[in-house]
Order: C-alpha cells, then sequence, then structure tokens
C-alpha cells in the first residue's frame, strides 16, 4: 500500500500537551525578568550525593542564572542551588543554620568560559560537602571550595518549594536568562564516564538514582513533565517561551575524549548505516556522535517522501571554539544538513573541513523506481507472509521498520512494516499492514432449562476443544463444566482466529398446583392405570420424590426414593391406602387414594 512515512513525531503525556520527543525536542527559554517553572513543595528529604546536570544556552547578558534550586533560601541557606554564568559553574548546599554569610554553606565554583549563543552541559557532582566536582560538556573544569559550612545538607523546609530558573537568596533575585533543556538530578554521584554515556543520551525515566528528569518536550500547555519514577511535574510561571531545541540530544550516542587526536576517530553504526569523525584539530577535547531514530520534526529543504531514519549529529565536546574535523557518512552524497534541531531548513553540504557542530541526513531524491509492498490485510492466522520488494535486489540498499537491511521480511505478528529502498541517491518508501480478522465461533450451551429435582447435566460446547480457550462464569478453564445447582451459566471461548460465547438458564420448575390423584384404576384398559404425580394444567409429571404407600393397618406396601410415576399397586387388593410423598420441589404430601381395579 503506497504510503509516506510520518515526518513529525508526537506522542500524549497523560492530560497535559502532545510533545515533541523526536531528538532533542523542545526547550525552555527564559526571559530573565519573571520566567520561572515552579516544582512545587519536593526535596525536602534529599541528601549527599547528588547529581545534576542541563543543556543551557546562554543569550549573553551578564549575571548568574539559577538553573535548579531545592528550596527559597529567604531566610536559611538550605537545600542546594547550581548556577551558571559566562564566566563560572557553581554548586552550593546550605546546611539549615543561618544565612548571608559564607559559614553556612559548601560547595565549588569553577572559571569556564560558557560562549553566548552556543549550547553546553553543564554537570555538577557532591558526594560530600568536601567532594564536589564540576563538568562543561564532560570535561572536569576543576574550580575552588566557595563556603565555609562542615555540616550536612538540610533540606526539611516544607514551605520553600523548588524552582527551575528562578533564585530568591538574601533579598536578592536571581533569574535565569536564556535556554534550559533536559534537565536531571540524580540521588547518586554520577562518574565521569556515566555523565559521557548520557549526556548526548535521552534517558528512559528509570535510570538508578532519577529522581528528577524535565525534557520540556510539552508543546503547549502551563505543564512540564518529570519522567522520573517520581512525577514531580511543574507548572510555568509568567510563560517561558517553547522553542525547537537545539540541544545535541539523540536515542543513542557515542564518544571519544582522546590524549591526543593524531589518527584517532570515533565511530558510530545505526540502522546499517556507519558515520566516522576523523581529521580532528589538537584544540577539541572530545567529540560526541549521537543517533535520532526518527525523521527530524522540522524537515524544510527536505524530500520528505523519502526521509530515512535515522539522521546523526556530531557534537564537538570542548570548552573551546577552535576545531576541525571531517566526518564520513556511508551514505554518500545523498546529504542534507542543518546545525541543530532548532534549525528549520536543511541544505545541501560537504562533510568534510567543518568546523562546528552539525546534524545530516539521508535524503534522496525522488527515485524512478516504486517499491510496492501489496495491500493492507485483514487475516488470521498470520502465515506464510513475506515481503520482498523486488525480486532482483542487486544494486538496493533496505531499511526495514526494525532497523535490519535485509532484501526481504518475513513478518510473524499483526502490525505496520515498512522498508525504505534506496539506489545511489534516489529512494522510495512503502508500507503494509495486517490486521488480525476475528471470525464468530458459534457456541451453543443448549435451550433453557426448568426442571426439578436439579438433574445431572454436564456441558460441552465444542466436540473438538483443541486449541481453544475457555473461560466459565465461575473462571473456570475446562472444555466441559458440570451443573451442580440452578442459576445462569455462561462460556466465553476463542482461539487465535475467533471468538464466541453462549448461556444457558437453569431454572427450579414449580409445582405450585400439583395434582396427586385420589384413585387409580389398575385394571388393564391403560386409563388411570399408574398413581401419577404433576401438574394440572400443563401435565409436567414430577419425577424423583420420595414416595411411601401405606394399608389402612400402617404397613409400608410400597417405597420408592426416585419415583418415577410408574406404581399400579401391582400385588394389592382394591382398598384405601395412605401416601407419604416428599421431595425438594414441594412440601412435604400427605394424603389417602382408593385403588379399584
Amino acid at each position: 500500500m503506497r504510503r509516506l512515512l510520518p515526518i513529525l513525531f508526537f506522542a500524549t503525556i497523560s492530560s497535559y500537551a502532545q510533545t515533541d520527543n523526536v531528538g532533542s525536542g523542545r526547550a525552555l527559554s527564559f526571559n530573565g525578568v519573571n520566567q520561572y517553572v515552579d516544582l512545587g513543595n519536593i526535596y525536602d528529604n534529599i541528601n549527599l550525593p547528588i547529581t545534576v546536570s542541563a543543556w543551557i544556552k546562554l543569550d549573553g547578558s551578564s549575571g548568574a542564572f539559577p538553573i535548579l534550586t531545592t528550596q527559597d533560601n529567604t531566610d536559611l541557606y538550605n537545600g542546594f542551588w547550581f548556577f551558571v554564568s559566562s564566566s563560572n559553574l557553581m554548586f552550593e548546599i546550605g546546611d539549615g543554620l543561618g544565612s548571608n554569610n559564607p559559614a553556612f554553606r559548601r560547595g565549588k565554583i569553577a572559571s569556564v568560559d560558557i560562549q553566548a549563543g552556543l549550547w553546553y552541559h553543564v554537570c555538577a557532582v557532591m558526594r560530600s560537602t568536601m567532594d564536589t566536582d564540576l563538568y562543561v560538556n564532560g570535561i572536569n573544569v576543576g574550580g575552588e571550595i566557595s563556603g565555609e559550612s562542615n555540616s550536612p545538607m538540610s533540606s526539611n523546609y516544607p514551605a520553600d518549594v523548588a524552582k527551575i530558573g528562578y533564585h530568591l537568596s538574601n533579598g536578592v533575585n536571581y533569574w535565569f536568562k536564556g535556554m534550559i533543556d533536559d534537565l536531571r538530578l540524580y540521588n547518586v554521584a554520577l562518574t565521569q564516564n556515566q555523565i559521557r554515556t548520557t549526556m548526548c543520551k535521552k534517558v528512559s525515566g528509570s535510570e538508578t538514582g532519577l529522581i528528577g528528569n524535565w525534557n520540556f518536550n510539552e508543546t503547549s500547555g502551563n505543564t512540564v513533565v518529570d519522567k522520573s519514577p517520581n512525577g514531580f511535574n511543574g507548572t510555568l510561571i509568567n510563560s517561558p517561551t517553547r522553542i525547537y531545541s537545539g540541544a545535541p540530544i539523540g536515542d543513542e550516542s557515542v564518544f571519544l575524549y582522546p590524549a591526543s587526536w593524531s589518527g584517532a576517530q570515533v565511530t558510530m553504526t545505526e540502522s546499517g548505516e556507519s558515520v566516522t569523525v576523523s581529521n580532528v584539530s589538537s584544540g577539541s577535547h572530545g567529540m560526541q556522535l549521537y543517533a535520532v531514530r526518527n525523521t527530524p520534526s522540522q524537515s524544510g529543504g527536505l524530500n520528505t517522501a523519502v526521509s530515512i531514519p535515522p539522521y546523526f549529529g556530531v557534537f564537538v565536546a570542548g570548552i573551546t571554539t577552535n576545531q576541525n574535523f571531517d566526518v564520513n557518512y556511508s551514505t554518500g552524497t545523498c546529504t542534507k544538513a542543518r546545525e541543530d534541531n532548532s534549525i528549520a531548513t536543511w541544505f545541501d553540504q560537504t562533510l568534510t573541513g567543518l568546523t562546528k557542530r552539525i546534524e545530516f541526513i539521508r535524503n534522496p531524491s525522488s527515485s524512478t523506481f516504486t517499491v510496492d509492498l501489496g495491500p493492507d490485510e485483514t487475516l488470521c492466522p498470520m502465515t506464510g507472509k513475506f515481503l520482498q520488494p523486488f525480486a532482483n535486489p542487486s544494486g538496493y540498499s533496505f531499511l526495514w521498520q526494525d532497523g535490519s537491511t535485509e532484501s526481504s521480511f518475513t513478518p510473524t505478528t499483526y502490525g505496520t512494516y515498512w522498508v525504505a529502498v534506496t539506489k545511489g541517491c534516489q529512494a522510495d518508501i512503502d508500507s503494509v499492514t495486517f490486521t488480525q480478522a476475528q471470525y464468530e465461533l458459534n457456541i451453543d450451551l443448549g435451550e433453557d432449562v426448568s426442571a426439578c429435582p436439579m438433574p445431572e447435566i454436564t456441558l460441552s460446547p465444542l466436540p473438538n476443544a483443541t486449541g481453544y480457550t475457555f473461560k466459565w462464569q465461575d473462571g473456570s478453564t475446562g472444555p466441559n463444566h458440570v451443573i451442580s445447582s440452578y442459576g445462569k451459566y455462561w462460556v466465553s471461548i476463542h482461539d487465535e482466529c475467533s471468538a464466541g460465547s453462549d448461556t444457558i438458564l437453569i431454572k427450579r420448575k414449580s409445582f405450585e398446583d400439583l395434582f396427586i390423584p385420589n384413585i387409580i384404576t389398575p385394571n388393564g384398559d391403560d386409563y388411570n392405570e399408574n398413581f401419577v404425580l404433576g401438574n394440572r394444567e400443563s401435565g409436567e409429571q414430577l419425577l424423583g420424590a420420595t414416595l411411601e404407600v401405606f394399608n389402612r393397618w400402617g404397613k409400608k406396601v410400597y417405597s420408592n426414593k426416585n419415583y418415577d410415576n410408574k406404581w399400579s399397586a401391582d400385588g394389592l387388593p382394591t382398598g384405601i391406602y395412605y401416601f407419604l410423598i416428599r421431595s425438594e420441589c414441594i412440601p412435604d404430601k400427605k394424603g389417602w387414594l382408593t385403588v379399584k381395579r
């Protein structure tokens, strides 16, 4: 079935807003005047160790800019605060014993060069009051101890709230001016290798120690969602702007921070495509490569009919801006590129002699060939399907929905399957959907039953139960069901391709108008021969009762615990007899009858 791959990949988180989760998605831009995120009264019991990280981009304004603070700190230094400026990175904690004095706080401050208009990954790791490391783009930037307190961090202040982008301390307001993306908080101390491993890669939300993660990927609304297990969602105050993020974040990443770049290179392979960065200038500290497994959210300049994921990014993970490098992309010359996810339009780009970060995608032209996987189907069972775009695959490259690159694919489950086929700088895409059919299974438990006493009934809805799943009204799952009491009984039966159900009602028969004869004439004329118990109007007989018959001297002359209405006073003379009838269907009955021959 002819179908284009989607360009935008939106998902819904709870009831807040749509989200853009492609690559770095969205970020928040703060005006430095009155905008921030209120996280509410959280982290009142947080302790060391702590790791906090974020992607930030400053706009060139002077001042100190708060990224995250866990307490208001209006009266006492408590909790922690994480700050950045164009020349410093700082992380401090408060001991809750006072304020406006270095004696009540402790942390670390490092001199760094944070240039305006560039994205930086900043991270602080505090293991104890005397053991803190600060990182920029995965590089430990050293620093000096700040503050003088040797007491532990104090966090139990329920009246204070945590904030992103705003900090009030000793009567001074600090506001973030610039952009923040992918803010993370851990209650474990990440190693340098762990920081480098995760800085350009999305987290799932279930990572060890992750107690806060705001990626700001919501496209509207006043709520920012915390993806960590805590679910500490925040509220936008005074409308920080939602923007396309330019942070270098993908679904997977690799990195290299060598002692020397002489002969060094870093390679990443994703979905059969390979990217190698080499010829890196000596001024570069590290290189991060990342891959995004979706088509871009912003697709200006792309042939959107054949933009084939993944796309890749290269981030120069240094603390200087002097770098040169080459990229070898296995797709060849069919490449469009842009600087980062905030750029709406992709351009033709050679990948040698690069001087700044880049994202690039294989973007072939429209093809002279057509891929056709056939029509969508509704079927069951899901067997015998084989997808092969071309009988002769020579010269073509294939990418299937699961990342495989074979020339054919055998579906084993229902769902949508797609393939992108390229040949040189030409490509075409098609998809097919297999939907499970559900046929009706004819189930018959029989007609409803009205009886008394309760008969012995075994329900066997299918003559051949092999391969079917049964569920009865009492939760049992056997192919047969033995009825032991009155009531409604049902069964639901299904296999892979069919389903059905049926219900049967077993109700107690009423014998309120029971007729008991007072005479029988067993003389062989076939009229009134037997002592028959039954309803006057319907003629339904009462069966299974206990019947005892006595002569006029009190001697028992007949007894049957399962009376079948066939007693004809065999061997007894004409006369008057007395009877006693017991049954679950009626009250006990006593009376007399005449036997006349």
